[in-house]
């Protein structure tokens, strides 16, 4: 049976050989409506022919009409489809449209970024372009990473780390203009950025120091902005991209296991295409791991010339890099990454996008007080940003892993992550800014549940209490805990082991759990059995925390060499992201005047519980366990060197929902300690059943 040619508009099949692997893939054909115009089943651009780039960037050719969009107004929206060139042109033409001299009497352009990667990769790229130093003209800040300075004018950041600037300058000062980005994300800091940049807007007129305010993406339901600022549709600037045609495909049946499915649709590319990297969309750092592990066997044992390469914000630079780097020789990348890869940063020479269409995404429910990290499909915003990157520097393909059924079936935008998040964090930053939580004009309103539960949870923290004005504060150490760039619950721990002289190992294992990646490589595994290598040899009934702890110790007297940890099954490259944060926290706990104090083990296990006393749960049956607040059954993950050990009482700082309900990074605890150095209005509240029987 000879295979079709890919654009076969009936089916993408495999050879024979391969005959039950066939049906993954299928093109459902042209005009089902599944593209953003209505000329054809392609997302259609100014495309020159494949593989030929148009001579200037679309944002470019605008730039005079863009700048004089933002000059006549206080607050801009700038939709802008894929390829345009907004995220690193824009900032540029302000800069050199007068925006950072004496028109804004000096002030710095900050464009946010949901992800890291992208505020990192992004400012590389526009201080290569503009033949600058990075942290000179163009510098970039994210958490436990800052690459500026004074003579800095153009800063991407994170939208969390303005936020956190906003925190010492409540009137941003340092700027003249605010960039929003990819403001389809919806994260829970651009929201309430949105709020906060709403009202300085007002007070810095007044001020004669105007700030400007800019949303850009390439997807956004412009309409929640327009209402919210008071906007008229004049305000929204509308602008093509250089979107080249992407070829869209979907599965004939809906597919349970997408990532075998993943692993076949790239196999049949590489066998029927022959030139042109492929981006595959995936959920996880393990989950990219392992399918990376995977495809370099498949493609040593087919002889094929290609690399499988992992894309995920865990990653350190110089691993970033190369994958946006050509391989020598005419090889093809395959690259695996989450969805730090949909938007801002482009991979060269990618033209084909597998699509899982799925992705994790945390969840809070505020009636049970837990956050569930599970796995779910994306929304068809999203899925647009996906097929477009294989269109941004040629013609592409994008396989999509769900039928065009499931795709109708997606919501069109992803659900605001202020509707589906936990509060704390953010509504402690409120309180710091001296914000009124009550009357607080939200972008959109969280749950009442959910706002409820923060504040509650604040309180029991001990970080707020009500002044003598009945105005709800910062007590002196919820005013400490939140110089840290932690949760407040990892913040409190810190000061809880500072009460038991444990800081030092505790800043350790805070800097563990506040690192992206794990610090166990996935593809270290035990030869008589599935626990990885890593769990075996510093595994300890003292729990996974108490592990993590003796793997950067062993880490740290090897001095990080990479010898050891391939022999001991350690991820170097978290591990030197964890040490670089470490260093940060305790460069904080310098600021604060904390003892960077040593103590056993069981002194660190107790102050966990100050911080985490709302993440209990106890053995109701052999490896069956029950939160203490919300009563949800619950198993330890299997990747926990306590699985199958059934200690009587443990924390755990995440919940995973797949097939079961898993808790992770598990430590055992005594019933004791939870009593005496939990609130004691919540022990009394919710008290830890004596025995194993509910």
């Amino acid at each position: 049976m000879r295979p079709p040619e890919l654009d076969d508009r009936r089916s993408f099949c495999q050879p024979e050989s391969e005959a039950e692997l066939d049906g993954i893939v299928s093109d459902v054909g042209v005009n089902n409506g599944h593209n953003r115009s209505n000329d054809s089943h392609r997302q259609n651009g100014h495309s020159n022919g494949f593989g030929q780039k148009p001579s200037v960037l679309p944002v470019v050719e605008a730039r005079w009409k863009i700048l004089r969009h933002i000059r006549s107004r206080d607050v801009s929206i700038i939709v802008s489809e894929t390829a345009s060139g907004k995220t690193t042109e824009i900032p540029k033409i302000l800069f050199e449209g007068g925006f950072c001299g004496k028109y804004s009497q000096g002030g710095a352009i900050a464009i946010t970024q949901p992800r890291r990667v992208a505020a990192t990769s992004v400012a590389r790229y526009v201080a290569k372009s503009m033949k600058c130093q990075l942290g000179s003209l163009v510098g970039y800040s994210v958490r436990f990473d800052d690459v500026t300075s004074n003579e800095t004018k153009i800063k991407y950041l994170t939208d969390g780390m303005l936020l956190r600037e906003s925190l010492d300058d409540p009137d941003l000062m340092r700027y003249s203009t605010v960039i929003l980005d990819e403001a389809h994300e919806r994260t829970v800091n651009s929201d309430v950025l949105c709020s906060l940049l709403k009202k300085l807007q007002a007070k810095r007129k007044q001020m004669s120091r105007p700030l400007r305010l800019i949303i850009m993406s390439a997807t956004v339901n412009p309409e929640i902005y327009v209402k919210f600022f008071k906007l008229q549709s004049e305000d929204i600037f509308f602008l093509r991209g250089r979107q080249y045609q992407v070829q869209l495909n979907y599965t004939a049946e809906v597919q349970e296991d997408y990532v075998s499915a993943a692993l076949v649709t790239v196999l049949k590319i590489i066998r029927l295409k022959d030139s042109g990297d492929i981006l595959v969309f995936c959920t996880g750092q393990e989950e990219i791991e392992s399918m990376v592990k995977s495809c370099n066997e498949l493609g040593r044992s087919i002889g094929a010339d290609f690399k499988a390469m992992p894309l995920y914000s865990a990653l350190p630079q110089s691993a970033q890099e190369k994958v946006l780097t050509p391989l020598p020789d005419g090889a093809r990348k395959i690259i695996f990454a989450t969805n730090i890869a949909e938007a801002s940063i482009t991979i060269p020479g990618v033209n084909f996008v597998v699509d899982t269409c799925r992705m994790k995404c945390r969840h809070y429910n505020p009636t049970t007080g837990i956050e569930i990290l599970r796995v779910e499909k994306i929304s068809q915003a999203q899925a647009w940003q996906r097929s477009g990157r294989a269109g941004r520097v040629s013609d592409g393909e994008c396989f999509r892993l769900i039928t065009a059924g499931e795709f109708n079936a997606l919501k069109q935008f992803p659900v605001a992550e202020i509707r589906r998040c936990s509060l704390s964090s953010v509504i402690m930053s409120l309180i710091a800014l001296k914000q009124d939580v009550k009357t607080f004009a939200w972008l959109e309103s969280p749950p009442d549940e959910t706002v409820k539960q923060a504040l509650q949870t604040l309180a029991l923290l001990e970080a707020t209490k009500v002044d003598e004005s009945d105005a709800l504060v910062l007590t002196r150490l919820g005013s400490m805990m939140r110089r840290f760039p932690l949760e407040p619950a990892f913040s409190r721990c810190i000061f809880g082991a500072k009460s038991l002289s444990c800081v030092e190992p505790m800043l350790t294992i805070i800097a563990m759990l506040s690192c992206d990646g794990s610090p166990i490589a996935t593809s270290r595994r035990g030869s008589d059995d599935s626990t990885p290598v890593t769990v075996r040899q510093f595994g300890t009934n003292e729990g996974d925390l108490i592990m993590y702890l003796n793997i950067f110790t062993k880490y740290n007297q090897a001095d990080g060499n990479k010898e050891w940890c391939d022999a001991n099954g350690v991820n170097r490259k978290t591990l030197c992201n964890v040490k670089k944060i470490r260093s940060q926290l305790r460069d904080v706990c310098g600021q604060l005047s904390l003892s960077l104090t040593k103590s056993t083990n069981d002194n660190i296990r107790r102050a966990l519980v100050t911080g985490l006393f709302r993440n209990i749960a106890y053995r109701v049956k052999a490896n069956q366990y029950r939160t203490l607040e919300s009563k949800r059954d619950v198993t330890i993950h299997p990747s926990s060197c306590l699985f199958r050990q059934n200690p009587d009482v443990v924390v755990f700082t995440e919940v995973v929902k797949t097939s079961n309900c898993y808790i992770r990074n598990v430590t055992p605890i005594d019933i004791e300690w939870y009593n005496s150095l939990a609130p004691k209005d919540y022990t009394q509240k919710y008290p830890i059943p004596l025995s194993s029987d509910d």
